[in-house]
């Protein structure tokens, strides 16, 4: 339990930036058969996003990709944490999204590499992507409508031949 204990208050300093946080547990048996538990915490550093680089970005800048994502540089980073993991795991996805609304398709995310200085308590991110071709709406075709006028439903439609071609249009 007290184990236990230190690795919940660890967690919680975490969360916070606290990266090099140590939690030491004193256990003192107490005559009465109690036993007194008393946690040493020396909290460290905090640990902040020095960098995030994008390697592979060539139709999409990197500073583009970078305002989409939920990781910020100069912000704390826990490396323990699952809340970081989380939202590295949610910005590859983001990532990928904004690559297909923009055509590019078969884009994806090959690695993600944190690096840690713990002389200097910075962070840096290394995303490489694999981006594809662009591609661009070749033709809209309407088949199998008994129900409404096509004219109707291709004014509805958001995506236009030769524009770039974006999943996101094409779903709504």
């Amino acid at each position: 339990e007290v184990t236990r204990a230190a690795e919940k208050l660890k967690e919680a300093y975490e969360e916070q930036g606290y990266f090099e946080v140590g939690v030491t547990p004193d256990v003192v048996k107490l005559p009465d058969g109690d036993v007194s538990v008393t946690f040493r915490i020396a909290e460290g550093r905090k640990m902040t996003i020095d960098q995030i680089v994008i390697e592979g970005a060539q139709g999409l800048k990197p500073d583009k990709i970078k305002e989409i994502m939920l990781t910020q540089e100069r912000e704390f980073f826990i490396l323990r944490g699952t809340v970081q993991r989380q939202k590295l795991d949610q910005d590859t996805e983001r990532i990928v999204t904004f690559y297909n609304d923009n055509g590019y398709i078969q884009a994806r995310v090959e690695a993600v590499d944190t690096q840690v200085d713990r002389a200097t308590a910075r962070v840096t991110i290394k995303i490489v992507l694999a981006e594809g071709p662009q591609f661009r709406v070749g033709g809209i075709d309407v088949t199998g409508n008994k129900t409404l006028p096509i004219e109707e439903l291709r004014r509805r439609i958001l995506l236009k031949p030769d524009e770039v071609y974006s999943r996101t249009k094409l779903q709504d």
